[in-house]
């Protein structure tokens, strides 16, 4: 049986699954926006949706600052922020934002001092590369800016940003400290030294903590900037 992927017209949705639908979860760039602003009809359709008693969730790359505005004042249930690093959702009864991470505080903290190190390399090694405006208002990833508020990168000073990233992605020790290289060969050989184990005993093995298996989310590539996820 072949399944259709192609984009079709909302108004070819059956009538019947449309009645079903409780939520809708959307993008906001190029999505709900157009040329980089929220129309007044895209604005007034999210209000309508939410009368109409669907729930209404952007989804985005965009950072905390903005994410925490958006749950406050746009018409909507929730919002998901810096490609899924948390969810907030204002609580407009008790007048009190939920704000649910992904990690935990003590890990949002390491990751940032490590996506701190990352931001001053992208800096040294691509020269007219530029942290993201939004930075500030950033908590579980990195934006370098390459096209939205900085004149156009050249292809190959987008890839040498790329290439930054995939050496942390793909073990490049430089943006780790002493300490966290120590702590990474101490898990790594803990890792080892139960498989070895697993193996005399004939058991499957254990799976190896987060930690030793990298942790980082990966990077997301739009049309103007490059986003590291912790």
């Amino acid at each position: 049986m072949s399944i259709e992927t192609s984009m079709r017209p909302l108004d070819a949705l059956d009538v019947r699954i449309a009645r079903r639908v409780e939520v809708l979860l959307t993008d906001i760039d190029d999505t709900v926006s157009t040329d980089g602003r929220i129309e007044a009809d895209a604005y007034a359709a999210i209000e309508r949706l939410t009368r109409a008693g669907i729930r209404v969730v952007p989804v985005t790359g965009r950072p905390a600052g903005w994410c925490d505005m958006i749950a406050r004042f746009w018409p909507v249930e929730a919002v998901v922020g810096e490609n899924g690093a948390f969810y907030f959702r204002y609580l407009r009864r008790d007048r009190r934002m939920l704000r649910a991470y992904a990690q935990t505080e003590a890990e949002r903290a390491h990751n940032r001092a490590r996506l701190d190190r990352i931001a001053a390399e992208v800096l040294a090694s691509v020269p007219g590369s530029r942290i993201a405006a939004d930075q500030p208002y950033r908590i579980a990833d990195l934006a370098v800016d390459f096209a939205e508020d900085v004149p156009p990168l050249s292809r190959e000073d987008i890839d040498r940003i790329k290439s930054v990233f995939d050496g942390v992605l793909h073990g490049d020790r430089s943006i780790e400290t002493p300490e966290e290289i120590r702590a990474r060969e101490t898990r790594a050989a803990a890792v080892h030294s139960r498989a070895r184990r697993d193996r005399r005993n004939r058991t499957r093995p254990s799976p190896a903590p987060a930690a030793a298996r990298g942790g980082w989310g990966g990077y997301f590539f739009s049309a103007q900037r490059l986003t590291m996820s912790s």
